[in-house]
């Protein structure tokens, strides 16, 4: 690296202060021989003149540095300094040495006026005769007269991204709620942020304006200024403080690093010295403080009546139930840490212990669903400490979620909330704990795999149907079996629908969190239900478990489009990185299964926690995937067999409804087709309510595996319906299900063209295994390569392009099928560019003719090649 090169780690954010550096070094200075850097105490003035000063070392400049103020610092050591450059610039015959001498002057604010022009008149002087250049800080915004004509430079604040950026290289991490609370206070000050982040971090506070720990250096760099204030000064100091700091917890504080940059409101006092005054204020003062602020007819209505509840020094009730109408309006804005901080405010002022009760349970409810889980703990630790007779049902769900996300046993924590649910009283006077209690039944229910418990629970909400949320009522209907052929599906229903977006309007967390881990299909194929998703798509960053059920979506998107290894590295990353992780399971689950899919089982068993947090039944389809890609139906039928067949294992991955072809192709294989006819009647007496086209899609290439007759009719038609709404592996899977059927019936050119295809699909997609398993299958069709492009008269298309030409001659536009397939229609247009010279066509209405050549072509050349 240059010695001037504007990037060096520990100095994050000063590009352009170097930059002007290196000129005022440079031959041709102009008017920059004297540099005068501006700035607030611990805004990194001493640090970045310490490397402009090594760099000019390593530059051969002769370099004399000077401290102002102190014993050593005074006037007579400056001009002293300034002589010696002057003399060390020059050869005895007076002539220059080589490259002019550079003065550095620390803290020239320290000197009196009168004295700071006198030596800023000899510096200039020296400047012109000598060609001395200079450097000085000063914490001033005033140049001296003297130096009018020089370069000024102001050290600015630094935004968020780069005050994380200068943490981590400090080797400081804090949690992020924590982190966020340092950008706040630090206000962009470097001293501040590196102080305040040493400090312990443990201590959870509830205070909308909690003091500041302030450490040996952040003491002494405010003690200055703060000596220097009179009572008026302080004072105001304090005012100051008090206002950033509420105005910042009821603002979008908890958003991640550089999302996004806070306002650094100009201040008339430093922030060190800020600090320093909140931090040794009385409780009188805060009062005072707090009780002007709420008289400041300039602030909003909604700040003035948060710091009048920090005034009050009693309880009131009415304070109390105008913050609780505040916290809602936060709530309903998804400012979700704000609220929390409002609502124990609220609770610190009520007069009944009920009350107070009620209003931590809340708070700890949003807590814990919006994922500031430590916040969570030290709120349920207070609501029990608060009452002698806690209600526990109002924090069961919160205790509930809070055990599940330190990874406890599943279903212990379902055993729990099932024995509250029951335990109700008078579930009408608890709708909010009713609900919330039901939809994580529902959720531990289903993440666990347990139908029996889904069975009970659709039960209790049937009892309690009046009083059940729409949110429920969506979870408990799609739960249920699907009924007679009039009923609509719950997911279908458009009047539901509409209740279900009214209720998540509301904003409360615990609806969208537990409707995910209920339903997780929601997320598995989150274009089909686009009703639901873009409620949160707007703003998923505005809470830490939204940002989890995003990202979830994001790894299960690039599976659906056939991303395996993106996928897999997306979850990984995030492992790395120790990002909070509320869905864990999920993402275990989703990895799991496209390793596997892959062929790659070490990196299955390879992770010890994702081991730990698998259920036994994914394990167990893991391993099945693994057997039949493999051709081992016997040992694969034996795992089968004794799993659950309950179709509603289906939610809890995207790979489920297969499990029907796995089951159906081992009992063919294995001489017992009569069990998979019985498997089939029961899944359909069973069918779901959240039953879909790819359901019935991949049922019908079930049954087609098992028909006597009329067997070609029912691949073509569920490979129509997958193309349309399959996943990533439901086209491979079922063509090559086609394929060996075809072969087993001694119809061996339709096989080789449907083998064939297969192998490019498995092959595109990574899975090593079932592109050998459908190779295999090629060669005793009679074929020996997977690749005969040469002699064809169309060029081979790729998996992806096969598809999406396929879906356009179906008669879907660009649009439409950049939709179903997670691409942009311009991606869309781009295959399609391609596929037409492949197909030797110029129009879009050719194409069914030409793919119908194209599939016929492939398997008799094939065929005579291998011959």
């Amino acid at each position: 690296m240059q010695p001037w090169e504007p990037d060096d780690r520990t100095l994050i954010g000063r590009d352009s202060l170097l930059e002007e550096a290196r000129l005022c070094l440079s031959d041709v200075p102009g008017h920059r021989r004297i540099l005068l850097i501006s700035g607030g105490r611990g805004i990194g003035k001493s640090v970045l003149v310490n490397a402009i000063g090594q760099r000019a070392r390593s530059q051969q400049h002769e370099v004399h540095a000077v401290q102002c103020g102190g014993a050593t610092g005074s006037a007579e050591t400056v001009v002293l300094a300034i002589d010696v450059a002057c003399r060390s610039g020059l050869h005895g015959d007076g002539s220059p040495v080589g490259k002019p001498p550079l003065l550095l002057i620390d803290d020239l604010h320290h000197l009196e006026p009168a004295v700071r022009e006198g030596i800023a008149s000899t510096i200039k002087a020296a400047a012109h005769t000598h060609d001395l250049r200079c450097i000085a800080t000063t914490t001033d915004d005033a140049t001296p007269s003297a130096w009018r004509e020089f370069s000024l430079q102001t050290l600015h604040p630094l935004n968020d991204r780069e005050i994380g950026a200068l943490l981590r290289l400090r080797g400081l991490h804090a949690p992020a709620t924590h982190s966020n609370d340092i950008y706040i206070r630090a206000e962009g000050n470097p001293l501040a942020a590196i102080e305040l982040s040493r400090a312990p971090s443990d201590r959870v506070d509830f205070d909308l304006s909690p003091r500041p720990v302030m450490t040996g250096p952040l003491k002494d760099a405010g003690r200055e200024l703060l000596a220097s204030l009179d009572r008026a000064g302080r004072t105001t100091a304090l005012r100051e403080v008090l206002a950033r700091n509420v105005l910042g917890a009821i603002q979008e504080n908890e958003l991640p690093v550089g999302t996004g940059h806070h306002c650094h409101l100009p201040g008339q006092v430093d922030v060190t010295a800020r600090l320093l005054v909140h931090a040794e204020a009385t409780p009188e003062e805060l009062h005072a403080g707090h009780r002007e602020l709420a008289d400041d007819p300039s602030l909003p209505h909604h700040l003035r009546l948060l710091h009048l509840s920090l005034a009050s020094e009693k309880p009131d009730d009415d304070l109390a139930d105008r913050l609780e109408f505040l916290a809602e309006d936060l709530v309903a804005a998804l400012r979700y840490r704000s609220a929390v901080l409002v609502l124990c405010r609220a609770a610190a002022l009520a007069t009944a212990g009920s009350r107070t009760s009620m209003l931590l349970a809340r708070a700890a409810s949003i807590a814990a669903f919006a994922g500031h889980v430590a916040l969570a703990h030290a709120i349920v630790q207070r609501e029990r400490s608060c009452t002698l007779r806690p209600d526990t049902a109002s924090t069961a769900a919160t205790t509930a979620f809070l055990q599940f996300v330190a990874e406890d046993d599943v279903r212990s924590v379902l055993a729990d909330v099932l024995r509250t649910v029951e335990a109700l009283a008078s579930p009408t006077s608890h709708p909010d704990s009713l609900n919330q209690l039901l939809a994580s039944a529902f959720a531990y229910a289903v993440t666990d795999g347990d139908v029996d418990a889904i069975e009970r629970v659709v039960e209790l909400a049937e009892t309690h149907h009046r009083a059940l949320d729409p949110v429920n009522t969506l979870i408990s209907r799609t739960l249920s079996p699907a009924g007679s052929t009039g009923h609509i599906c719950a997911l279908d229903d458009r009047a539901l629908r509409g209740a279900v977006l009214a209720s998540l309007r509301g904003g409360e967390p615990w609806k969208p969190v537990l409707l995910h881990l209920a339903l997780p299909f929601l997320s598995w194929h989150p274009g089909d239900y686009r009703w639901l998703n873009e409620r949160f798509d707007l703003r998923t960053r505005l809470c830490p478990t939204l940002v989890d059920i995003a990202l979830l979506k994001d790894q299960a998107s690039a599976t659906a489009r056939g991303r395996y290894r993106y996928a897999v590295e997306q979850a990984g990353r995030r492992t790395r990185e120790g990002m909070p992780s509320f869905f864990g399971r999920h993402r275990d689950t989703l990895s799991a299964l496209t390793a596997s899919l892959r062929g790659d089982l070490a990196a299955v068993a390879g992770s010890a926690d994702s081991a730990a947090r698998m259920s036994a039944e994914v394990h167990d389809a893991v391993i099945t995937i693994d057997l039949i890609s493999r051709n081992r139906h016997e040992a694969a039928f034996e795992r089968v067999r004794h799993s659950e067949s309950s179709v509603a294992v289906w939610l809890r991955d995207p790979y489920g409804p297969l499990r029907m072809i796995d089951f159906v192709e081992c009992c063919v294989r294995l001489g017992r087709p009569g069990d998979g006819r019985t498997y089939l009647d029961r899944v359909h007496r069973s069918r779901p309510d959240f039953w879909s086209t790819r359901h019935a899609a991949l049922m019908t290439a079930a049954e087609a595996i098992l028909a006597e007759n009329c067997n070609d009719a029912m691949f073509e038609l569920a490979l129509g319906d997958i193309r349309k709404s399959g996943w990533s592996f439901d086209l491979p899977r079922v063509t090559l299900a086609y394929g060996e059927w075809l072969r087993r019936n001694h119809r061996i050119l339709d096989s080789r063209r449907h083998l064939v295809q297969a192998v490019a699909l498995f092959d595109g997609l990574g899975a090593v295994h079932w592109v050998r398993r459908a190779e295999e299958e090629l060669r005793a069709a009679g074929s020996t390569q997977r690749d005969s492009a040469t002699g064809f008269p169309f060029a081979e298309l790729t998996g992806q392009e096969h598809r999406i030409a396929s879906m356009a001659a179906s008669g879907l536009t660009n649009k439409e099928i950049g939709r179903e397939l997670y691409l942009s229609a311009r991606t869309v247009s781009g295959h399609l560019y391609r596929v037409f010279p492949k197909l030797q066509i110029t129009k879009r209405s050719a194409l069914r003719d030409a793919l119908v050549r194209y599939d016929e072509e492939r398997a008799p050349r094939t065929t005579a090649m291998a011959g």
